[in-house]
Order: structure tokens, then C-alpha cells, then sequence
């Protein structure tokens, strides 16, 4: 006969070790910021669509050697910035991204060149989505999806 053995579950805001459930969720949970990277794809696909480039990237979440992100395009600055839209409200795909992108044509000087805003750019894209990660993986971010969502723990630290 199958026995039954109680356990306690508590929420993240009981848990008596909260410490725990993230150090869980850190090793068991790895594509919590999958959305994001399929976000900023979007966004640099439609970029390069408006500017008429051909972009090309290996990005992650977190930092990691080889990452990159590259746009090529035979064009100039002025006939780029004047193929967009630098009022805001996401103009691409309306994500957030798309502000990234464009706040390096926003901060351009009238003396850079294309190549060295599109580097400013793919700069701006590995700092936001790291950045994000960082936040995501954080004690706060976890924190925050685990009271969003309403997820309970066992004493240990594992979902219930």
C-alpha cells in the first residue's frame, strides 16, 4: 500500500530560506530569458529590414566569448537616419528593443559614419540583453517570478 507523506510548501515571501529556492531555480531553471532573446531578434531582423541590411549575430543572455552582433549594409548615415522613425514607440516590432536600437542614431554625431553608430549599436544590444539577464537570474528578478507567479517551494528549495 502507497503511503503518504506530508510536506510543507510555502511561497516565496514564507519561505524560511529564500537563498535556497534561488540557488533551485538558478540550477534547474536555465531558459528563463528565452523570451528576451527572441525579443531582441525580432528587433534586429526588422532593423535591418528598414535600413535595408543583412544582419547576422550569436548572442546570449549572459556574457559569453564570441558573441556578436553585425549588420552589413552599403549605404551612409543620412540616407540610414532618414529611413527611420527616432520620434520612439518601438517603431519595428514594438518592443523595448527597438528603443535600444535607435538610441545610438539618437546620440550620433553629425561627424560618425554609419559603421561606427551600427558598432554603437550592436554594443547597446549585448549591454541590454546582458543586463537583462543579469537582472532575470538576480535574487530581486527571482524574487519578483516567483511572487508574480504564485510558485511555492518546499523547505528544501524545490518547486512544489
Amino acid at each position: 500500500m502507497p503511503r503518504t507523506i506530508e510536506t510543507t510548501v510555502y511561497t516565496i515571501e514564507e519561505h524560511p530560506n529564500p537563498e535556497k529556492v534561488f540557488e533551485w531555480i538558478r540550477d534547474n531553471w536555465h531558459g528563463l530569458g528565452d523570451f528576451c532573446l527572441e525579443e531582441m531578434v525580432q528587433s534586429i531582423k526588422a532593423f535591418a529590414d528598414q535600413i535595408g541590411a543583412t544582419p547576422n549575430w550569436s548572442i546570449s543572455i549572459v556574457p559569453d566569448r564570441g558573441e556578436f552582433v553585425r549588420f552589413n549594409i552599403e549605404s551612409n548615415l543620412s540616407d540610414v537616419v532618414e529611413s527611420l522613425d527616432l520620434s520612439g514607440n518601438c517603431p519595428f516590432t514594438g518592443m523595448c528593443y527597438d528603443e535600444t536600437i535607435l538610441d545610438a542614431f539618437r546620440n550620433a554625431k553629425p561627424d560618425d559614419s554609419l559603421r561606427a553608430v551600427l558598432h554603437e549599436v550592436e554594443y547597446r544590444i549585448l549591454k541590454d540583453l546582458h543586463n537583462e539577464g543579469e537582472y532575470i537570474y538576480s535574487d530581486e528578478g527571482l524574487r519578483e517570478l516567483c511572487e508574480i507567479n504564485e510558485y511555492e517551494f518546499t523547505e528544501s528549495g524545490e518547486i512544489a
